[in-house]
């Protein structure tokens, strides 16, 4: 019988551990998984049980940087077609090494369809040959979700939220043209709403300098532990939050987004890129257009839509009038009433399991 290993690195709450520890634990589920790979010198707790599991399997998936010797030696021991990576780049091409593992394994797995047009037009830009399989498997997000609308705290201001992820600046979601969108409408807002940004201690001051120097009114910042905030830790995060605001640059999925829709928390956000595929058939967020212009970040995003400051503010002035933001809430409430469960881990791993059980049969 056909069993799995997962490589990833499991010292952290960030996306890509996240995904690996769902899915190693479906695949747990169903007596599929062999063994888990932590690259990083310790796990934290959530991850722990699933390092018991030390056997070598007949395929495996990486969640990890495959390129080098890593590559090398998954190709080495399983054989390159029984090798998988998860890509899911927050950029709209490729380097030509990420390309280059994309095309000499056996299957990538991808979490929207901008990123599996980002694959495929990378191994055209470098004329490399596609792998086997290429396939678009869902995300989700923990339980710990659900429900939270009716445990919302409400304050005298609306409060909205912030998350930057990032660990260099600029960030790619966004936050450097938030704060600059916020400058344009403190007037306005400051008095009736807060803007609370949480970032990771590594761009603090780069986020505490900006504030400073536009000289911003009606903006808290908290600091993230750099290990990552638990579920729990960020659905607290939501009940106190009024609108979530995530006008992402460029963004492989946005599972930030999908928390505050499962949530039922308003969302305001740009309608690009990966976060695409689930917002077109979810309620209760608001889009912030994008400007037609292109612009070099120095960054990992490359080449990509940029939300002008002027169109994030007129969102948010959007958002925060009374008959738009009540709007906004009924249908996230009732997205979150009727759709929220189809996006919880456990409804999506399934998905998972038969493109890998397809993969292996073929």
């Amino acid at each position: 019988m056909s069993s799995y290993h997962i490589i990833g690195h499991f010292g952290s709450r960030l996306s890509y551990a996240t995904v690996a520890s769902n899915v190693a634990r479906g695949l747990r589920e169903r007596g599929l998984l062999a063994g888990v790979t932590n690259l990083d010198d310790k796990a934290i707790v959530e991850h722990e049980d699933l390092l018991s599991l030390t056997d070598r399997g007949t395929h495996v998936i990486s969640f990890a940087d495959t390129t080098g010797w890593l590559l090398d030696m998954l190709s080495s021991s399983y054989g390159a077609s029984r090798v998988a990576v998860f890509s899911s780049p927050n950029t709209d091409c490729l380097s030509r090494d990420r390309a280059e593992v994309c095309s000499k394994v056996g299957m990538v797995l991808a979490p929207s369809q901008w990123c599996l047009d980002t694959v495929s037009r990378s191994l055209s830009r470098y004329e490399l040959p596609s792998p086997t399989w290429a396939c678009k498997v869902p995300l989700g997000v923990s339980r710990d979700y659900l429900g939270v609308f009716e445990r919302r705290r409400r304050a005298e201001k609306l409060r909205l939220l912030h998350l930057a992820t990032d660990f260099a600046w600029p960030g790619r979601k966004g936050t450097e043209e938030l704060l600059a969108a916020w400058s344009l409408v403190q007037k306005t807002l400051a008095p009736i709403a807060e803007l609370v940004v949480h970032v990771p201690m590594a761009v603090y001051e780069p986020v505490h300098y900006l504030v400073a120097d536009l000289d911003l009114t009606g903006v808290q910042i908290q600091i993230a532990p750099d290990r990552g905030c638990t579920d729990a830790e960020l659905g607290s995060l939501y009940e106190l939050s009024d609108v979530v605001v995530l006008p992402a640059r460029c963004e492989g999925f946005g599972m930030m987004m999908l928390a505050a829709c499962v949530s039922g928390t308003p969302l305001v956000t740009t309608y690009v890129t990966g976060q695409v595929d689930f917002l077109s058939s979810l309620g209760g967020w608001l889009g912030v257009a994008c400007s037609d212009r292109m612009e070099q970040l120095e960054h990992e995003a490359g080449l990509c839509p940029v939300a002008e400051p002027r169109l994030i503010a007129s969102a948010l002035l959007s958002a925060c009038s009374p008959m738009v933001f009540d709007h906004l809430a009924r249908e996230a409430e009732a997205c979150a009433r009727v759709a929220a469960s189809e996006w919880c881990w456990d409804g999506v791993v399934g998905q998972w399991i038969e493109t890998l059980e397809t993969w292996r049969d073929q």
